[in-house]
C-alpha cells in the first residue's frame, strides 16, 4: 500500500463511520413514537418516519411519493387554519404549537397535538421539523373528567334548587322512563328520602297513574312542555315537564316538577262555595260578586254581576275589559284599588261611576278582599253592587237639605242684621241717657247679644251638620290640634260669613276675629295664595 492511498483509506472510514451514524439516528428518528416530519423552506415534507402510518393509516411512500396529499388527511373545518399556521412558522422561524384534527384512511376522526421548531444548520436556515401525537384518548378522557365534574356541579345546583323550591318534588327522568334523580322541599315534608325514588320506574312511583303521567312524559321527550293535575297519594298535585336538550337537539332526559297544590285546591272550594253563596245571594239584595285567580288570570263573575254590566251570559271578562266598563273619571281610581289589593292585600270598599256595555250610567259599590294561602295572595274577591237607585235618592235627600239649610241660612243672616240695628239704637240711647239709663241699657245688650248669639249659632250648626255630615270628622282627623272655637270658626269661614258677621254671632271684635283667623292659617298650613275659604270647602 502506498503513502497516498493511505488518506484515501481515512476518508472512507471518515466516510463509512458518518453513513453508519446517520443509519443509526435515522433509526431512531423511524421508531420514535411520535410522528416525525421535515418540511423544507418552501413547506414541502421531505420527511416521515414510521409513527405517520401508525397515526394516520396511510403509508409513508404514498405520502411522500405525492399520491396522498395532506389535504386528505386533514380534517375539512381544520385545513385552512393549518396552513396559516405552518405558513406564519416557516416566514418567521418560530417555534408553533397548537392541536387539530385528521381523518383516518379508516374513516376515524382523531385529534393530533403538533410542535414544530425551525431547523438551522451553521447559521442557515433549513426548513422545520414537526412532531405530531395523537392525544384523542387524552382528550376523551379530559372531557370525561370535564363532564363528570360538570354534572356533579349541576347536581350540587340542582339539589340546592330542589331542596328551597316550595310544596314540590323535583325529579329528573331518563328515556326508559327511570327516575335518575330526586329531591325537593316536599319530600322532606312528608318524611320521604328522595334518594330511595332514584331507579324506580313510572309504574313503582304512579300505580294506576302511570298512563296519564307516560303520555304526558312522552310529548316532554319529544320537546314539549306539559302541565297537568291528579290526586295521589291525598294531594291534589300540579305537574310541570320540561325536555333537557342534548348538544344535538336531542331529548334523553326531562326534569318533572311536582307541586303539591293541595291548601290551594281546599282554598279554591271554599271561593266557589263563596260566589254560590253570592249568587243566591244575590237574588234578594242584588248584589253580584267576582274573583280572580291571579295564578291563571281568570275573571270569574256571578249572574247579578252579569246583569249589572248588561253584558250577555256567555261574555267572558277580564280584568283590563272590567276596568273599561268604569266612567273615565273613575277608572284611575278602580285600577289604582286593585293593584294596591294584589300587592299589599289591603282591602277597600268605593263608591264609583259606571257606564254599562248598553251605555246606562250608573253608580257602583265595589268591594275587594284577598284571599292568601301560605301568606302569599292567590286570589282576590269581592262584591259588586248597583246602588243608582240609593245614590239618587240620597242626591235628592241632600238637595232638600240644602234647600232648607239655605233658606235658614238667609235668616240667620236677617237676624244678625237686625241684632246689629237693635244694638246700634241702643247704643245711640245710651249716648245720650244718665249713668242709670247706661247701666240698664248695657246690661240689656249683654242679655241679648248672649241669647241671640246662643240662638242663632244653634240653628246655624243643626242645619250646618245635616249638609256636611263629614266635614268635622274629616277637618278633626286632619288637623287634631284644633280647638273647639277654632272648629266653629272653620264652620262658619266654609260658609262664607265675613269676620263682622261672625263677630255678631260670638261677641268677638273684629280685630280679635283677624288674629284668630291668622293663627287658623298658620295651624292649617294654608299659603297666603290660597283663600280659607276655597281650602275649606276643598277638604
Amino acid at each position: 500500500m502506498t503513502q497516498k492511498s493511505k488518506p484515501y483509506l481515512a476518508l472512507k472510514q471518515k466516510i463509512k463511520e458518518l453513513d453508519e451514524k446517520a443509519d443509526f439516528y435515522k433509526m431512531i428518528a423511524d421508531n420514535t413514537y411520535d410522528c416525525e416530519l421535515f418540511r423544507d423552506t418552501l413547506g414541502k415534507i421531505i420527511y416521515a418516519n414510521k409513527a405517520f402510518e401508525r397515526i394516520t393509516g396511510y403509508k409513508v411512500d404514498d405520502f411522500l411519493n405525492g399520491r396522498i396529499s395532506e389535504d386528505d388527511i386533514l380534517h375539512p373545518d381544520d385545513i385552512e387554519m393549518i396552513k396559516q399556521i405552518i405558513q406564519k412558522a416557516l416566514n418567521k422561524k418560530t417555534q408553533v404549537d397548537f392541536t387539530f384534527r385528521i381523518i383516518r384512511n379508516d374513516g376515524k376522526i382523531r385529534i393530533v397535538n403538533a410542535c414544530s421548531q425551525p431547523v438551522y444548520k451553521k447559521g442557515k436556515f433549513w426548513g422545520s421539523r414537526s412532531s405530531l401525537r395523537d392525544i384523542t384518548d387524552c382528550q376523551i378522557l379530559d372531557e370525561i373528567k370535564i363532564a363528570k365534574e360538570k354534572a356533579e356541579s349541576n347536581e350540587h345546583l340542582l339539589l340546592k334548587i330542589a331542596e328551597n323550591f316550595p310544596n314540590s318534588y323535583i325529579s329528573v327522568i331518563e328515556k326508559n322512563f327511570i327516575i335518575s334523580f330526586s329531591s325537593g322541599a316536599e319530600f322532606k315534608k312528608n318524611k320521604l328520602n328522595p334518594k330511595d325514588f332514584e331507579g324506580l320506574s313510572l309504574e313503582q312511583v304512579f300505580g294506576k297513574h302511570t298512563s296519564i303521567v307516560k303520555k304526558h312524559y312522552k310529548k316532554t321527550f319529544e320537546g314539549e312542555e306539559t302541565t297537568f293535575e291528579l290526586f295521589i297519594n291525598n294531594q291534589f298535585q300540579i305537574y310541570r315537564t320540561y325536555p333537557i336538550f342534548e348538544h344535538s337537539g336531542s331529548v334523553n332526559r326531562i326534569l318533572s316538577v311536582v307541586e303539591n297544590i293541595t291548601e290551594r285546591k281546599k282554598t279554591e272550594q271554599m271561593l266557589l262555595n263563596s260566589i254560590g253563596f253570592l249568587n243566591n245571594t244575590a237574588k234578594l239584595s242584588k248584589i253580584g260578586g267576582w274573583s280572580l285567580n291571579l295564578i291563571t288570570n281568570e275573571l270569574t263573575w256571578s249572574k247579578e254581576t252579569y246583569r249589572i254590566h248588561e253584558v250577555p251570559a256567555d261574555y267572558v271578562p277580564d280584568l283590563k275589559t272590567a276596568i273599561s266598563f268604569y266612567h273615565p273619571d273613575y277608572k284611575h281610581r278602580i285600577a289604582e284599588l286593585l293593584d294596591r289589593l294584589i300587592i299589599t292585600g289591603e282591602p277597600f270598599i268605593e263608591e264609583l261611576k259606571f257606564i254599562s256595555a248598553k251605555g246606562n250610567k250608573k253608580w257602583v259599590r265595589a268591594i275587594g278582599e284577598a284571599i292568601k294561602a301560605e301568606g302569599i295572595t292567590k286570589k282576590i274577591v269581592g262584591t259588586f253592587q248597583d246602588i243608582t237607585v240609593q245614590k239618587k235618592r240620597f242626591e235628592e235627600e241632600k238637595e232638600l237639605i240644602e234647600k232648607k239649610f239655605l233658606g235658614s241660612d238667609m235668616k240667620l243672616k236677617q237676624e244678625i242684621s237686625y241684632s246689629k240695628k237693635m244694638i246700634d239704637d241702643l247704643n245711640v240711647i245710651y249716648e245720650d241717657g244718665n249713668e242709670e239709663t247706661k247701666k240698664m241699657i248695657a246690661l240689656l245688650k249683654s242679655r241679648f247679644k248672649t241669647k241671640e248669639s246662643t240662638d242663632i249659632w244653634n240653628e246655624f250648626e243643626l242645619h250646618f251638620e245635616k249638609i256636611n255630615l263629614k266635614f268635622y270628622e274629616v277637618l278633626s282627623q286632619k288637623f287634631p290640634m284644633l280647638t273647639g272655637n277654632e272648629l266653629r270658626l272653620c264652620a262658619f269661614y266654609k260658609h262664607n260669613l265675613s269676620n263682622k258677621e261672625i263677630a255678631i254671632i260670638t261677641l268677638k271684635t273684629d280685630n280679635t276675629l283677624k288674629k284668630a283667623r291668622q293663627r287658623l292659617r298658620v295651624k292649617l298650613g294654608i299659603e297666603s295664595t290660597i283663600k280659607l275659604t276655597t281650602f275649606l270647602n276643598n277638604l
